[in-house]
């Protein structure tokens, strides 16, 4: 079986093409923590982007399945939000088909649908460039948030001690 997939060309500086805003963290730093520097909608309402896997996600000689979840885990949630308003992860799973090998050039590609007021149900995958063929797909439930101050609030505050 041919493992090969994507050019091998980790030294390549593409031009960031965004049609979505960085997360926080990542605009501190400028650019995509993982790489994903190519991301747009297309004229069907998915969404697209292509990437270089980074040597420094590595597992064993190829990329960690860690580094491959939080790439839908960002992908789903950007395409999410495109929806409507912002939200959040309810639920993601990946379904890990190949090792995804590093320095393979891959495309992203994701989409969605409202389902009820304030749920989104997601799902992506990630393709060999050169073959074709399916890496890693997934699927998930974004649920947008009434009040995203709020909800970050809760994460920052102190437990309250509990008896029993």
């Amino acid at each position: 079986m041919d493992m090969r997939c994507g050019d091998r060309r980790q030294d390549e500086n593409p031009v960031a093409v965004r049609e979505f805003e960085l997360c926080e963290a990542c605009e501190i730093v400028g650019s995509c923590r993982q790489g994903i520097d190519d991301l747009r909608r297309q004229a069907d309402g998915t969404v697209r982007g292509e990437i270089v896997v980074p040597s420094a996600v590595a597992g064993r000689a190829v990329a960690h399945g860690g580094w491959t979840a939080w790439v839908f885990d960002e992908l789903l949630g950007y395409t999410a939000n495109s929806l409507r308003g912002f939200s959040v992860t309810a639920e993601l799973a990946v379904k890990y088909r190949r090792p995804v090998p590093l320095g393979a050039r891959v495309v992203l590609t994701a989409s969605g649908r409202m389902d009820g007021e304030r749920r989104r149900l997601m799902r992506g995958e990630m393709r060999c460039v050169d073959t074709g063929g399916l890496l890693a797909s997934a699927e998930g439930v974004w649920i947008e948030l009434a009040d995203a101050d709020a909800h970050y609030a809760r994460a920052t505050a102190r437990p309250q001690k509990t008896s029993l």
